[in-house]
């Protein structure tokens, strides 16, 4: 077991970025609730729907282009999930990154499976079980999948270090708690038998409210920003969309982008206090400014059903498979030319403020 050596300033940082502003469990901690479940509260109010968008930017690494994360989008099921493979494996020579895109892409079939046998309920429970059940890949991973249900409820399932956060009115309510062996070793799923099962994930539900702002993401986002720095770059893209005269309400894509751009800088800086740092130094390790990692995030608005048909931008029925910069729509893949682009310009952006920076792969 590893003892908290850090500062005691270090630790006051730590639980400012991760203290929970969570009405909805009326003061009560997340473990007082039973059989791992947390927040089991839900309204039933009108049908909402969640409006997401994605980018994901692979650290540079001419082996394995890919990288490791995956993610799926399925927008009229309002589903969402990340995957992180794990790195170590990649001493043994195994690229986890085939695990985790195998898990993702067979949650997605899980997804299609689910909606049609019941022809409305997606449980993510079953999702990450039959998705587990079916990868064959060498390989671990974390995974978290989250839905929205037709009773305001979102309902999650998480294993390892990937996660997500609510924000609501430019503040965090919840965060999904972080499972982890010891420091960076988070819960994994694979195939051996030192691996973690489906069984060990943790189950949250949580009522949700109409704009509220869900930042799914692997480690790659949350070791690198603070939740004060997602909160500030979301906030921001709805005041500019609220003057743009649009709406008010901000591309989820545009924002993923701009959040997975702040987190790749921050990488990169060698000076700068983030998460990694105050975790690193807390176990007793020394680590300074960022971890260079691959870096996946899903931006979900939560709005009615009926302004949501009105507003998104995405087609009916569309489900997205996101590798490395591409994606899969409706089985036609597609490069997101954009995504290239936004990587070389934060980099870029980085080296000329730091000019003593270095790259690494």
């Amino acid at each position: 077991m590893l003892v908290a050596t850090s500062t005691k300033a270090n630790e006051e940082v730590l639980q400012r970025s991760r203290a929970p502003y969570n009405s909805c469990f009326n003061g009560a901690a997340p473990s007082a609730f039973p059989r791992d479940r947390e927040g089991e509260i839900c309204g039933t109010g009108k049908s909402l729907k969640l409006n997401s968008g994605s980018c994901y930017i692979p650290k540079d690494n001419v082996k394995k282009p890919q990288g490791e994360d995956a993610h799926f989008i399925s927008q009229d099921e309002c589903t969402v999930g990340v995957a992180d493979g794990v790195g170590g494996w990649a001493k043994c020579g195994i690229d986890s990154g085939e695990y985790s895109r195998q898990l993702m892409s067979n949650s997605l079939i899980s997804v299609q499976n689910q909606l049609h046998q019941t022809g409305s309920v997606v449980d993510p429970e079953r999702i990450l079980s039959d998705a587990y059940s079916k990868t064959k890949a060498q390989g671990s991973s974390t995974a978290c999948i989250i839905t929205l249900t037709d009773q305001q409820c979102l309902h999650a399932v998480n294993v390892g270090d990937s996660g997500f956060i609510i924000i609501r009115k430019g503040r965090t309510v919840y965060r999904s708690p972080v499972q982890q062996h010891y420091f960076n070793c988070p819960y994994q799923l694979g195939n051996d038998k030192k691996r973690d099962r489906p069984t060990s994930a943790k189950v949250i539900k949580m009522e949700v409210k109409v704009g509220d702002v869900i930042v799914v993401g692997t480690d790659g986002l949350f070791d690198n920003m603070f939740e004060r720095e997602i909160e500030e770059t979301v906030m921001k893209a709805a005041y500019e969309a609220a003057i743009a005269d649009d709406g008010g309400v901000p591309e989820p894509r545009e924002v993923a982008c701009r959040i997975a751009e702040l987190a790749l800088y921050n990488s990169f800086d060698v000076h700068s206090a983030t998460p990694f740092q105050v975790e690193s130094e807390m176990a007793g390790k020394k680590h300074r400014g960022g971890k260079i990692d691959d870096i996946t995030v899903i931006v979900s608005y939560v709005q009615q059903a009926d302004f949501w048909q009105g507003y998104s931008p995405h087609k009916k029925n569309q489900s997205i498979l996101g590798v490395s910069g591409l994606q899969v729509k409706n089985g036609t893949v597609t490069m997101n030319k954009s995504m290239g682009f936004m990587k070389q310009c934060a980099i870029s952006l980085f080296l000329q403020l730091v000019p003593k920076a270095k790259t690494y792969t």
